[in-house]
């Protein structure tokens, strides 16, 4: 379901803004929510999700970068809020150049409630599980966190990556130019309310657009378009649109030369992971759709492993980011993470029989097979 709640931040700078300078930022962004385009978006994702409160659209963060050469990298967001999680719907660099912040993966436990009733299984193909996309690259600034990132298919985030990401990259990365790029989630619709995430889904567009921009007016060189379609159980091509493809490139100024972008703050060889056999067995619960009711489980497994995640929200929240990750967890996580990923994997074999012994008692109770005097093993469930 759809809520009403919207996270809106508000990035600080070294200079004061004068009061004038703020009254025509909330002039300009109230103007920007109540256009027709904005007020018909979220009556259609209202609509689509059955929900009775339209979907909130604000303004939701701001980044900027360094300077180089007299120009700045600005960065806008607008957010909204999808299946109890706050989800990034818009995201506007205007300009974006060398001089952006570092970006980074997703975030340990965002969008955790959302992405808990989705498909996130790393052995599907590409176009039957979700992954949590980023609006903004994360090699040229953006973050995994919330405002940035909205769920699409694998298919769609590699489409988006070839058709679209890898020339902003090239263009802002290696060849020091400054551009224009928007990415805004269209076409919203989906179903959030089944208890197996297979049975779930969420649909979208991702309209991008991005220009070179000459830095002695801002006019636009050249420019790369696409629309990236995600589809849960459908696989999609997409065909970008050139403009310019031969124009050359304008000249690159002294201090953007001399500077070397941040590269995103991924690390995948220092992520530590689950024993492979926990790993594939817990991913079995999941797919069964019992990770997201069956405290039974989280209890058995908490107590046979001492995991010490003491909720059974922290527990779902752990084996999402499992899923979602393809078992990797950030060497960024806190040490309660680590220690649970270590507890865990030294209790595997207890763990797995009894997660076993748990979804062979679920499904005989659900072919009205199973003994009603029979209970699992483990004080669990006693």
């Amino acid at each position: 379901m759809l809520h009403s709640q919207v996270e809106q931040k508000q990035s600080s700078t070294a200079n004061a803004v004068s009061s004038s300078s703020e009254l025509a930022v909330e002039k300009q962004q109230s103007t920007f929510h109540n256009t027709p385009r904005m007020v018909a978006q979220r009556q259609s994702i209202a609509a689509q999700f059955g929900s009775a409160a339209n979907w909130p659209i604000q303004k939701a963060e701001n980044r900027q970068g360094t300077t180089l050469d007299g120009i700045t990298t600005n960065v806008d967001w607008v957010t909204g809020n999808l299946g109890g999680s706050v989800v990034g719907t818009r995201m506007v660099a205007n300009p974006l150049g060398p001089d952006h912040t570092q970006g980074g993966p997703p975030q340990y436990g965002e969008q955790a409630e959302l992405m808990g009733k989705l498909h996130t299984d790393p052995d599907e193909s590409n176009e039957n599980k979700y992954i949590r996309g980023h609006l903004l690259n994360d090699n040229v600034g953006g973050e995994g966190v919330a405002y940035n990132l909205f769920p699409i298919t694998a298919n769609a985030n590699s489409q988006h990556l070839h058709k679209i990401e890898k020339q902003v990259k090239k263009w802002v990365n290696e060849e020091k130019q400054w551009v224009s790029y928007s990415v805004e989630v269209k076409g919203v619709d989906g179903e959030l309310d089944n208890v197996k995430p297979w049975d779930n889904h969420v649909n979208s567009t991702f309209d991008c657009r991005a220009a070179v921009l000459d830095p002695s007016d801002m006019s636009e060189v050249k420019t790369v378009s696409a629309l990236i379609n995600s589809e849960f159980k459908k696989e999609h091509v997409t065909d970008p649109e050139v403009t310019g493809e031969d124009a050359a490139l304008p000249g690159v100024g002294p201090e953007a030369g001399a500077h070397q972008p941040p590269q995103s703050s991924s690390k995948k060889e220092e992520y530590v992971r689950l024993d492979p056999d926990l790993f594939q067995s817990i991913k079995k619960a999941y797919q069964y759709g019992f990770l997201m009711d069956a405290s039974e489980l989280f209890g058995y497994i908490n107590k046979v492993s001492g995991v010490g995640i003491t909720t059974v929200d922290g527990y779902r929240t752990f084996i999402n980011e499992a899923m979602q990750n393809a078992n990797y967890f950030d060497d960024g996580v806190d040490e309660s993470i680590r220690g649970a990923v270590r507890k865990l994997n030294k209790n595997a074999p207890a763990i797995i029989e009894g997660i076993d012994e748990f979804i062979a008692y679920v499904e005989a109770q659900e072919t009205e097979e199973a003994d009603p005097s029979y209970v699992p093993k483990g004080d669990a469930f006693g």
